[in-house]
């Protein structure tokens, strides 16, 4: 390749990532799929345009994964059907209805958003579960930040568990060949230990503010709360019908998962043959508006994949991904084809351009290695390591900003005090139950 593509790889790529990870330039607030797409394109065109270099426009475009694209959509639709039912509000009822004091509020809301991540995508679970959250601590009187903070936690960590649980191990089951059955085997017992240290660090980083005359002590009395949630008609889901008939797409979806490797169906055929079920029989059944439903869906994250793919294939293309990888693997301990060596990387990386970007260049060198021990550590070190920062996750990111929308400001500290002792500990366990997978 002609210095001048490689050039135009490094510097599109650097611009990008900047973008993506930072969100705001000298005042200037910048979205995160807008960056990476505009990274992409302008990859595209500069390589093609100036660079001149032949059969580059095809190996760029061939790095779109559109298996990796139907199975986000088709979860994405499922997510948007359930949304459009109001389950997210009617399950924080739920939670409201049987905490007695705050601790038991912040464990069941940090249950709910892991289990639903491991059958959902994270970033959308975040995205519409959290503005429920803020509103239930408004109802008990409770400080709304603990728990914006720690269902963001909880949503990474419970996402480990599945390739559907977000982005990243979509694409890492996907790309590493990885059958669902597999992969939730490996990393269901490090998602179960990695949640109960998570409990248990948050009560115990928490335990003073829950305590009498503390912040988050908060007004449990079942029977104003009770009269409360129904005068503003917050214990009914909007559409009960289509509740009940999401919960079963899901659950199908769900089972059809399980099943698709040995019945050699891929997941993403999978997934989109759920949420395209759930969209017409929810229109045609539970007379629920397809248009509506189709507005639900967060079509950024889609957007987001896209442009990565492009400046990645970039990078592909131009032999440039290679030479990045060999540095990366340099700097490991043990290089990258250990499990001690993915975590610390990944750990690393994830903080400095998020989880997403960080595993789409690591894929790289770990695709040349091989293996499967490796591509679930990736998938359980980029996520879990996420949780440091709010810059670590995407899912992070969308809690922040819906927070902000809502009236709620998660500051850097706020987060960090919670997340990276968190991070800490559930990386270790991660790479110890992983460094003995057989």
């Amino acid at each position: 390749m002609h210095p001048l593509g490689i050039g135009i790889a490094l510097g599109v790529f650097a611009l990008t990532y900047v973008l993506v990870s930072f969100g705001r330039v000298r005042g200037l607030r910048i979205d995160r799929a807008a960056a990476a797409l505009f990274g992409g394109v302008l990859m595209l065109l500069l390589l093609v345009g100036v660079a001149q270099e032949p059969g580059i426009a095809g190996a760029i475009l061939a790095e779109v994964n559109l298996e990796v694209l139907l199975l986000l959509l088709g979860m994405l639709l499922l997510v948007a059907g359930l949304d459009a039912a109001g389950f997210f509000e009617w399950t924080a009822v739920r939670l409201v209805l049987r905490a007695k004091n705050a601790r038991q509020l912040l464990v069941l809301a940090v249950l709910a958003s892991a289990v639903l991540s491991a059958i959902a995508l994270n970033d959308a679970v975040v995205l519409l579960f959290t503005p429920t959250i803020i509103r239930a601590c408004r109802l008990l009187d409770l400080p709304p930040v603990p728990y914006v903070v720690a269902v963001a936690i909880a949503a990474n960590v419970g996402s480990v568990a599945t390739p559907i649980g977000n982005p990243q191990n979509a694409f890492i089951a996907v790309h590493g060949g990885i059958p669902f059955p597999e992969f939730a085997a490996a990393l269901l017992p490090v998602t179960a230990a990695a949640m109960a240290l998570t409990i248990g660090l948050l009560l115990l980083l928490l335990h003073r503010r829950f305590r009498p005359g503390g912040d988050m002590v908060g007004q449990f009395r079942l029977d104003h709360l009770r009269a409360k949630i129904h005068a503003d008609a917050w214990d009914r889901p909007r559409n009960p019908r289509l509740l009940r008939l999401g919960l079963a797409v899901l659950a199908a979806t769900f089972a059809g998962f399980v099943v698709s490797s040995w019945a050699g169906i891929p997941l993403a055929l999978v997934a989109v043959a759920g949420g395209a079920t759930l969209l017409f029989l929810g229109h045609a059944f539970a007379k629920a508006d397809a248009a509506e439903t189709l507005r639900r869906v967060d079509w950024s994250i889609l957007v987001f994949f896209i442009g990565l793919f492009l400046v990645i294939g970039g990078l592909r293309g131009t032999g440039t991904a290679d030479e990045i990888g060999k540095l990366l693997a340099g700097g490991a301990p043990g290089g990258l084809g250990s499990v001690a060596g993915i975590h610390v990387v990944a750990a690393l990386l994830s903080n400095l351009v998020s989880n997403v970007p960080a595993v789409l260049l690591l894929a790289v060198p770990v695709g040349l290695i091989g293996g499967s021990r490796l591509w679930l550590s990736l998938a359980a070190s980029s996520t879990l390591a996420g949780n440091a920062t709010i810059l670590g996750a995407a899912a992070n990111v969308i809690a922040v900003e819906v927070a902000r929308k809502e009236g709620v400001e998660v500051r850097f500290m706020d987060f960090l005090r919670l997340g990276l002792p968190v991070t800490l500990v559930t990386l270790a366990l991660s790479a110890a139950i992983l460094a003995v997978l057989p």
